[in-house]
């Protein structure tokens, strides 16, 4: 029996997928999950009320394919209640993200499933496994060969996760400890994948491959930005950030977000996050300007 056998066999991993009018990319991304070295136990997909031809592509894969479980939402849910219902509803082991517009290369699975494996308590402790991306363009050409390492030396994703979002949800594989931490989302989260970022982070371990493991498409339908322009100097920074401290409820979601943390999992933080985050949610008392002022020199300027 092959070592990918074994594992499956042992280790069973749901695919979490969301689709929403993406009959474009769907088929292709499908079979690139499908067509893994270590093949998914379960692909769970979540339709959000598409008006496209999306749902009859996966419906026609879905019939040569058992492992795929389609549910259609009748009313749209929005990007992080469908994925909410996407995960409530794997069975396996293991749990790993998946847009509907990528590809994945046949390893990524394989990959991501030997990095959990590494910790001997991954049935207790919260893991999640994040790894590098490829970007390619909506016609499958390469752009960038590693996200990575197009990051400005200023960007150090969990230094500065408390307030900002610096990973993908498309790269996340986790396991059934981090889902119960995760799970309900609370009204004031902004992103289900910073939601589940912050929470490895705070209560479990996070796992980083430098490989990367998907082609990750850009195209003018893209929900979230990715922008590589050269750092400003200091002095343009300085200028931007005390420009952006004067917007109405600077950091609000941010501190809201954490606070949710806390209240549900205040017993479960890492105590050497503990004090950070209750820095950051005591900003909320201050008066608006000045916990402006204060957030954007300690958590903007201190990278």
């Amino acid at each position: 029996m092959s070592e990918s056998s074994i594992l499956a066999n042992n280790h069973k991993i749901s695919v979490a997928l969301t689709t929403y009018n993406g009959q474009d990319y769907i088929k292709e991304q499908l079979y690139s999950i499908i067509n893994q070295s270590l093949s998914p136990y379960e692909i769970i997909i979540c339709d959000d009320n598409s008006t496209d031809e999306t749902l009859t592509i996966v419906e026609t894969i879905a019939k040569s394919h058992t492992q795929i479980k389609i549910y259609p939402n009748k009313a749209n849910l929005g990007i992080n209640l469908n994925f909410q219902k996407a995960i409530s509803l794997c069975t396996g082991d293991y749990i790993a993200l998946s847009d509907q517009d990528d590809i994945w290369r046949p390893a990524k699975l394989m990959t991501q499933l030997a990095s959990l494996l590494v910790f001997k308590d991954n049935n207790d402790k919260g893991l999640l496994s994040l790894h590098d991306l490829s970007t390619i363009s909506s016609t499958g050409d390469l752009q960038l060969q590693s996200i990575y390492k197009n990051r400005t030396k200023s960007i150090q994703p969990r230094s500065t996760l408390l307030f900002a979002n610096n990973y993908w949800g498309c790269t996340m594989m986790f396991n059934n400890a981090l889902k119960n931490i995760i799970l309900p989302f609370p009204k004031e989260i902004h992103a289900h994948d910073h939601w589940i970022a912050l929470n490895a982070y705070c209560c479990g371990q996070i796992i980083t491959i430098e490989e990367p493991l998907i082609q990750y498409r850009r195209h003018d339908k893209n929900i979230s930005p990715l922008d590589f322009r050269p750092q400003p100097s200091l002095l343009i920074r300085i200028a931007q950030y005390f420009n952006g401290i004067f917007k109405k409820d600077y950091y609000q979601s941010e501190i809201n977000q954490l606070n949710a943390l806390n209240d549900r999992h205040k017993n479960k933080v890492n105590p050497n996050r503990r004090k950070n985050i209750q820095s950051v949610i005591n900003l909320i008392n201050k008066i608006n300007f000045l916990r402006k002022i204060q957030f954007t020199i300690l958590y903007r300027l201190n990278k």
